[in-house]
């Protein structure tokens, strides 16, 4: 696996994996539109150790994704910005999005 921002482990872990979990990297080792949901360029041969890297960097990135989509959701409801950006269309600006 090859990310631009990949460079040696600054500390490696021991993780415990339960058989689903271990049942779970290995279908996706094993299908190629399962590895491409990745990020980076997971081989059928990569390491243990890039797989779950590879998930681990996935799931982070979903976390950012739902942190995200909670802070936009609580800006939809502050009132303070709604008032702003009914200022801004009723003044003629456009709005991003809309």
């Amino acid at each position: 696996m090859s990310s631009p921002d990949a460079s040696p482990a600054p500390k490696r872990l021991s993780l415990p994996l339960t058989a689903q979990d271990l049942a779970e990297l290995e279908a996706i080792r094993e299908s190629a539109q399962r590895r491409g949901a990745l990020p980076g360029d997971v081989q059928e041969n990569a390491s243990e150790a890039e797989l779950v890297h590879a998930v681990l960097q996935a799931g982070l990135a979903r976390v950012r994704e739902a942190i995200e989509l909670a802070a936009y959701g609580e800006l939809a409801e502050d009132e303070d910005y709604l008032a702003y950006r009914a200022m801004r269309r009723d003044a003629g600006e456009s709005q991003p999005g809309e």
